[in-house]
């Protein structure tokens, strides 16, 4: 039905015009009144409509057509924005200096409140972001570089600390009162005072740098930890024990799943601090006439290191565990696709069977008149009706015997409860055998009652009950405990009414039916198999 509603001009996609005239391609001044081939007049119009898309998406975002240089100026001028954060954002700038050239990219920012911040502030309004705000994003891979610490926090330091000292104090007061982001702050900042600070010593900023991988690993941001592990390494004098920096990196590599790295690192922790207590004992030798009022403080100090060694080698162990549980997980996983491959390929082609001998195009069946057959078009046959009365036939009556006389016997295959399904394929002069088998089973158990007086059979314990095999086709097995995915399964159903010592004894006998009834099902496929 029709849509009487006004509608919008359409560009033609193919040689037709508007009036339903057909038009040339290739040729100018044909049908479009324009001068331009059909090609030329789409390709104008569709640029045009992206201009204009583009300047209104511009628009939209407070933009309003700016060029790169001026976008972060604009930034800066808005009074409801506080632009010292462009100063230690620089993927922050490019993101927006990227924005400025190509706006259809905003929707691609907009998971980084960053970015909505700036974009809100340029149309004039106010947007507060949190840092739950910043470490969503960068769990969701919108933010892979923000910052750790906000403008204020950075302010809080600045205000609270003239020097690098004390703002490597103020950090570690704040880092044991749990105030992990004021306290990067205030280590931040000690790094980038330091270096016009010459009284410090040596080991003042790869000290600080340990700091704030520690305050990293807290925030679980371990790949930030590691480059400060890095850097303290790098900025560290010879003789600087590097016992913390190095198990400081061992746990960061540990949170980003590098085991072997991280076992490297706890390797090299211990070999510090076995350094360090061959240095302290040389030390307490060479100064221990003139120091010995200090001697029990020296000792303990040797003392503290000798169990950081320990627990260092502990650690070790407890990574090489970890590790060899990744690598065989890696193996068992491994094992599983190449044992799930034959399997997957069983699903697909089925258990091939013996080729078939063709004779003058005629494929022999043993249960049915010769048939026609051309390779490389498939025949199937459907065996399910005969693997249905087959199984009936051997499963019924087959029994398991208990050790007092009695006995659990399977009384009949419900064929209307089962899923039976057989067949054999044949193509290009190869057979194979398909099954896929779900089989409901009643069950009857008998025991000898504990009375010896009774004679009769019929004053015998009796119950019924139900099983069920399934799982059961060309890709699985018997084998009992194995893999679910690749073996026969199989459930018990009972009379809850029935109990006593000769109801329990069947519960623990009744499982034996599985066995019993698996082994008649694979002489029955081996049976189909043959035909």
């Amino acid at each position: 039905m029709e849509n009487n509603a006004e509608r919008a001009p359409v560009i033609p996609s193919c040689g037709v015009s508007q009036q339903g005239e057909r038009l040339e391609t290739g040729s100018r001044g044909t049908g479009t009144g324009t001068g331009e081939t059909v090609e030329e007049m789409i390709a104008r119009e569709q640029r045009a409509l992206n201009d204009d898309q583009a300047a209104s998406l511009r628009a939209s975002i407070g933009f309003f057509a700016s060029q790169e240089e001026d976008v972060i100026e604009r930034l800066r001028a808005c009074p409801q924005y506080d632009s010292r954060q462009l100063d230690l954002d620089p993927e922050l700038v490019g993101k927006l200096r990227e924005l400025a050239l190509r706006p259809s990219l905003l929707g691609s920012f907009m998971g980084d409140p960053r970015v909505m911040q700036a974009v809100v502030s340029l149309q004039g309004m106010a947007m507060d972001i949190t840092s739950q705000d910043m470490d969503l994003a960068e769990q969701e891979g919108h933010a892979r570089s923000a910052p750790a610490v906000t403008v204020e926090e950075r302010q809080l330091a600045q205000a609270a600390c003239s020097n690098a000292a004390e703002a490597k104090e103020a950090g570690n007061s704040l880092f044991k009162a749990g105030e992990l982001r004021r306290a990067l702050a205030c280590y931040l900042l000690a790094v980038e005072m330091a270096p016009s600070e010459l009284e410090l010593p040596a080991s003042f900023v790869p000290v600080v740098y340990g700091n704030i991988a520690q305050v990293y690993i807290k925030l679980k941001k371990y790949n930030k930890a590691e480059e400060a592990c890095t850097e303290a390494i790098r900025t560290a004098p010879q003789e600087m024990n590097m016992t913390k920096i190095y198990f400081r990196r061992s746990l960061a590599r540990e949170g980003q799943r590098r085991l072997e790295a991280a076992l490297e690192d706890i390797r090299a922790a211990g070999v510090a601090a076995a350094q360090a207590v061959d240095d302290e004992v040389m030390r307490i030798k060479t100064t221990g006439g003139m120091l010995a009022k200090r001697q029990p403080f020296a000792q303990a100090s040797v003392k503290f290191l000798q169990t950081e060694v320990t627990r260092l080698d502990a650690e070790l162990q407890r990574l090489d565990a970890l590790l060899d549980k990744a690598r065989q997980a890696e193996i068992s996983k491994k094992t599983e696709r190449d044992q799930e491959r034959p399997i997957e390929a069983l699903r697909a082609s089925g258990q091939l069977l013996s080729d078939v001998k063709l004779k003058n195009n005629q494929c022999k069946s043993s249960e049915g008149p010769t048939l026609p057959y051309s390779p490389g078009v498939i025949e199937e046959k459907d065996w399910s009706f005969w693997m249905g009365q087959r199984l009936a036939s051997v499963l019924e009556g087959s029994s398991h015997w208990i050790a007092d006389g009695g006995s659990i016997k399977i009384l009949r295959l419900e064929k209307d409860a089962s899923d039976i399904h057989a067949s054999v394929k044949t193509k290009g002069g190869r057979r194979a055998l398909y099954y896929d088998l779900d089989l409901h089973l009643t069950w009857e158990g008998v025991t000898k009652p504990t009375n010896s007086s009774i004679t009769s059979s019929t004053e015998w314990n009796r119950t019924m009950g139900v099983l069920r095999l399934y799982n059961i086709g060309q890709d699985t097995q018997y084998y009992p405990g194995g893999d679910p995915g690749s073996s026969y399964m199989y459930s018990l159903g009972f009379d809850q009414r029935a109990s006593g010592i000769w109801m329990e004894m069947i519960k623990d006998e009744a499982h034996e039916l599985f066995h019993v009834a698996s082994r008649h099902i694979a002489d029955t496929i081996v049976e189909l198999q043959r035909k």
